[in-house]
């Protein structure tokens, strides 16, 4: 069973009827499919893509988090939490011993509450794991500016400075956090469809 099977099932917008993500994940992660255990998504909306993921991910505990309360999305193995994504102390109360094999962040787009989360949350993930920062696409002119596009330190050049091998750093985060993502950065991909309109991108943890 394909995530992108799975993604037009529980009708989420990473499918390839929306963004067209889903099929550039299933190539990296279904050989993890078993042995995923944790998996955090930032941005709930309406718990289409925890469905997904709970179901790709058999073993694993699947927990969104969402600035509103989505507890009516809770099931034996999917959990919620109201956390405010612009927040660094609410997103440092996700860390604890047991770290996640994949972090997803689909919350509010807003560049500078991607940049604080992959700083916070970057530490937290587990050795081996995968990292997804999508709507990229928030960084670009496809978006309107409230987003922060303007921004020359935006979340795509924060990316491709990654991808590139460069020590990329942001206004959003320590000098101590953006040092950690360049020092245990495996491998960094910036995925593009839609003429730009979609961009996602996801990278691995040493």
């Amino acid at each position: 069973m394909t995530l992108d099977f799975l993604a037009e099932k529980y009708n989420t917008d990473k499918g390839c009827s929306g963004h067209g993500f889903t099929n550039i994940y299933d190539m990296i992660l279904s050989k993890h499919t078993e042995e995923f255990k944790k998996i955090l998504e930032i941005g709930v909306f309406y718990g289409a893509s925890l469905k997904m993921w709970s179901d790709y991910f058999p073993n694993a505990n699947i927990i969104g988090c969402d600035i509103d309360d989505k507890t009516q999305y809770d099931t034996d193995r999917i959990s919620t939490l109201k956390i405010d994504q612009g927040n660094r102390n609410a997103l440092t109360s996700l860390i604890n011993d047991n770290k996640p094999d994949l972090i997803i962040d689909d919350g509010s787009h807003m560049i500078c509450h991607q940049l604080l989360t992959i700083g916070v949350l970057f530490p937290y993930l587990k050795s081996g794991g995968y990292y997804i920062l999508e709507d990229l696409h928030t960084s670009t002119t496809h978006a309107p500016s409230f987003y922060g596009a303007d921004s020359v330190r935006n979340a795509y050049k924060f990316i491709s400075d990654l991808c590139a091998g460069y020590h990329a750093q942001s206004e959003y985060m320590s000098n101590e956090e953006s040092s950690y993502i360049y020092d245990n950065i495996e491998d960094a991909i910036i995925f593009s469809k839609h003429n730009g309109t979609s961009i996602t991108s996801i990278f691995k943890k040493k």
